[in-house]
């Protein structure tokens, strides 16, 4: 009996020297983590900066090279950064922060033109029917005969434009600007006389039909005439003085094909020389 329980409270120390060995252990290894955790963060850290400094490069590697600049010239001024004034509101800043932009000269530089929509097909059958057509195929409109005898006192601005009587006196600049936007076009550009006019009366009238109040002709500069002559520009011009569906006429600007072409604003199709 006494021999068992000495083997009892030996068996129970061993335990025990077991469980301290093992607590022990963990401690130490404990102590060697939290030792090593600066050193792994700071690897860490060095390893994301050794990146972005990578990255960086790159970027700069993949920029354009600036030119060098010319001797002499000045130097691009640094742009300027405006922040709000002890007091100052918004609107305040945005006036002084504007205070050296130079307004565009609307006309010019910037394209002023409206562009209206197209009439529909049910706009079209009404108009037709208004002016007797049932279909495109029956308008056999006969062209009017036109003289190739050049007008020049109907002309205004130097020759450039037309002007019928009873239009408004601003319709030729609200022409330019697009108030008619051209629907329709026709090229004559090295035509003969008679081929041109034989195309371009047929095409007024189509047009009209069609129900487009703005048309192009293109009628070239004259560059490669004989004598480099404008002949054809100034034949357009008297037919469409003639033609008793144009309203006006103007040369258009260098957009719409400049000294080349004329912008052509066509009567409605109910006969009506109306402005609108």
């Amino acid at each position: 009996m006494k021999g068992n329980l000495e083997d009892l409270k030996r068996l129970h120390q061993q335990a025990r020297e077991r469980d301290e060995q093992l607590l022990a252990r963990q401690r130490l290894a404990a102590r060697q983590t939290a030792a090593a955790a600066p050193s792994r963060a700071a690897d860490s850290r060095a390893a994301d900066r050794a990146t972005a400094a990578a990255q960086a490069a790159a970027r700069q590697a993949a920029r354009p090279t600036a030119q060098p600049a010319a001797p002499g010239a000045k130097p691009e001024p640094a742009a300027e950064i405006y922040r709000p004034q002890a007091g100052e509101d918004d609107f305040t800043l945005l006036l002084r922060s504007m205070a050296g932009v130079t307004p565009i000269r609307q006309g010019r530089d910037v394209n002023t033109r409206v562009y209206r929509a197209a009439p529909s097909d049910e706009q079209l059958r009404k108009r037709q029917a208004a002016a007797g057509v049932a279909t495109l195929e029956e308008a056999h409109i006969p062209a009017p005969a036109v003289s190739d005898e050049y007008i020049a006192a109907r002309l205004i601005e130097n020759g450039t434009a037309y002007l019928r009587a009873g239009m408004a006196p601003d319709t030729i600049k609200r022409l330019r600007r697009g108030k008619w936007p051209f629907r329709a076009e026709i090229d004559l550009h090295g035509m003969t006389v008679d081929n041109a006019r034989q195309a371009l009366l047929p095409f007024l009238a189509q047009s009209r039909i069609q129900g487009h109040r703005g048309v192009r002709v293109i009628h070239g500069k004259g560059l490669g005439s004989p004598e480099q002559q404008p002949v054809l520009r100034e034949k357009v011009k008297t037919w469409l003085v003639q033609y008793p569906d144009v309203q006006a006429f103007a040369q258009g600007r260098e957009a719409d094909g400049g000294a080349g072409a004329v912008l052509v604003l066509l009567s409605s199709l109910d006969g009506t020389h109306d402005d609108d």
